[in-house]
């Protein structure tokens, strides 16, 4: 749990146990199967993995937040939505991002869509949807500290129409 002064912590170390994990498998198939340099053609394997993996499922995320950097808070909006969606369909995918994703993060997700779509949605519209959206964000993450201190910086800096 963080305090809501205090920026998340963004890396999971718990994650470097199935990361491990995974990493073993893959250099002791490749080494029962007799290939030369398992170890290296593992980590190969392994860090191919991790980026496919990512790159598959997170396209809308990433679609997004590269919207929302490019400040096109109106474009990235549908991409957060169908994020947003992804993962509420299928969130033991998020859930076991560290074994299925093989991913570090220590924010979830869906809980970085939603913070981001809130972002966008101030950027963009009134102050009440603004707050309403922030609202949704801490009703499913009550203890997201990414989504309160985002939400103090923008009504602090007067950034909502």
């Amino acid at each position: 749990m963080t305090s809501e002064g205090k920026f998340p912590r963004l890396f999971a170390w718990g994650s470097l146990i199935p990361h491990t994990v995974v990493l073993g498998s893959i250099i002791a198939l490749f080494y029962w199967f007799g290939m030369p340099w398992p170890v290296f053609w593992g980590s190969v394997a392994f860090a191919v993995l991790s980026l496919v993996l990512k790159l598959t499922c997170t396209k809308d995320l990433r679609k997004g937040t590269d919207a929302l950097n490019a400040k096109q808070y109106t474009e990235a909006l549908p991409w957060l939505d169908r994020s947003a969606a992804f993962f509420q369909r299928y969130p033991w995918l998020d859930r076991y991002r560290y074994l299925l994703l093989l991913s570090s993060s220590a924010l979830s997700y869906r809980e970085m869509t939603l913070v981001n779509r809130a972002l966008c949605i101030g950027r963009t519209r009134s102050f009440e949807e603004t707050d309403e959206a922030f609202k949704a964000v801490l009703r499913e993450f009550p203890d997201s500290a990414l989504a309160k201190i985002t939400r103090r910086m923008m009504y602090a800096n007067d950034t909502h129409p």
